[in-house]
């Protein structure tokens, strides 16, 4: 016998008011799941058939709405107590014990004091007593009975949203040709930050060189950030560029080969001939190193012929006087350095012909004994030599800014 039958009954009520407010509630939110459903389906496919770069997490937001409007409805569902007793009553089938003790109790409240008699004590503890025992048949809050028209409804909207995303829309194509063209132009835009930034830190560009150079470069740079550009305004943008930066230098660096080969026999010649070396220079190229070897050269002649210092004659560089070393040159060398600026000026003309002539005046005057005029050719080929490496270094830059955009020209056009 239970003998705290009003505890036993409090909590059996207390246990059905939240059974009944969650079935309260799933009935509830399942005539309204439809509603984020639909909306969701609703906004995947106006941003599918649309060009408007829609963002799809909006959809996932009105199911979180949803969700936030079942919780208020769990949180304020409210149920009576009469109503929770007819609960119980009818899951447990006790043939309304449950609400009959509630009355009684109701009026109890009411009169001050529970009715006399040995039926009604014995009512409430037989009904706490089979509460106790039974209440664990109660439905779960997940046990809940849905409408068939709730079941259509719903049905047809999860439909809605399955076709919104699976079916293929027309402006897929589009809005892929979009997309790609983006990642083109954003790897451009990332091509071109990168050839500023070696354009700016070069040394060995003039600062008008380098502002020709980046005007082009942001030039290009603001049409490929328009917002309206296509595939053929872009491939068209870039092959304009493209001719413009060529203009700007219209050698290739290969057109320096034979520079480089005339550079490299300067140098040699300077080193078997004189006390010079190549890390005597700070020129970063071939071509200034071979600047300064000219230069070094035509320095040395121009100083006062000095007879050679004793023990010195004409064997290898060392044991024979140098140019550095005495201010003159003996005959072997003479025809060693005539022969060296003979060979440079042969190897230039192809690519130089005012530095192959310069070269050559530096060697016929060498022939001719004539110092002066042999130095001040190859003050003239020295010259000739330093703006040479300044044109190599534009047309190095200009080469690989154009070998960049190419390769970017070729993939914007697949």
């Amino acid at each position: 016998m239970v003998e705290n039958w009003p505890s036993e009954l409090d909590t059996a009520l207390k246990m059905a008011r939240n059974r009944l407010r969650w079935r309260v509630a799933w009935h509830s939110v399942a005539g309204t799941f439809f509603v984020p459903v639909l909306a969701a389906a609703a906004w995947v496919g106006l941003a599918r058939s649309t060009l408007f770069d829609m963002p799809r997490w909006p959809s996932l937001l009105f199911v979180f709405m949803w969700l936030v409007f079942f919780a208020v409805q769990v949180a304020r569902a409210h149920v009576t107590t009469g109503h929770a007793a007819r609960f119980l009553d009818h899951a447990l089938g006790f043939d309304e014990r449950v609400a009959t003790c509630v009355e009684l109790e109701a009026r109890a409240r009411v009169q001050g004091k529970l009715p006399a008699g040995d039926l009604s004590a014995g009512l409430f503890v037989d009904t706490a007593e089979l509460l106790s025992k039974q209440l664990r048949r109660i439905p779960t809050r997940l046990r809940f009975s849905v409408g068939r028209s709730q079941v259509v409804v719903l049905a047809v909207a999860l439909v809605a949203l399955v076709l919104a995303i699976a079916l293929p829309s027309p402006l897929d194509a589009v809005r892929a040709e979009q997309a790609s063209l983006n990642r083109a132009v954003q790897a451009q835009v990332q091509t071109l930050e990168a050839l500023k930034a070696g354009i700016t830190s070069n040394p060995e560009l003039s600062d008008d060189m380098k502002s020709k150079l980046l005007a082009q470069l942001d030039n290009l740079d603001r049409q490929l950030r328009a917002p309206d550009i296509d595939r053929t305004a872009m491939l068209a943008a870039l092959a304009d560029a493209q001719l413009k930066l060529r203009d700007l230098s219209p050698n290739t660096t290969s057109d320096y080969d034979g520079l480089v080969q005339a550079a490299l026999t300067v140098q040699s010649m300077a080193v078997g001939n004189s006390s010079w070396t190549p890390s005597d220079s700070h020129e970063a190229t071939e071509l200034g190193r071979a600047g300064d070897a000219a230069a070094f050269l035509a320095d040395q002649l121009a100083q006062p012929a000095q007879p050679p210092s004793k023990g010195q004659g004409n064997g290898a560089r060392g044991s024979q006087g140098g140019i550095g070393e005495i201010g003159q040159l003996s005959n072997a060398q003479t025809r060693s350095v005539a022969q060296s600026l003979d060979r440079a000026s042969a190897q230039a003309a192809s690519d130089d012909d005012q530095l192959a002539q310069k070269l050559s005046d530096a060697s016929k005057a060498l022939w001719a004994k004539s110092r002066d005029a042999a130095s001040l050719a190859l003050h003239d080929a020295a010259r000739r030599f330093h703006d040479a490496a300044k044109g190599q270094q534009t047309a190095q830059v200009v080469d690989n800014a154009l070998s960049r955009l190419d390769t970017g020209r070729q993939s914007i056009a697949q």
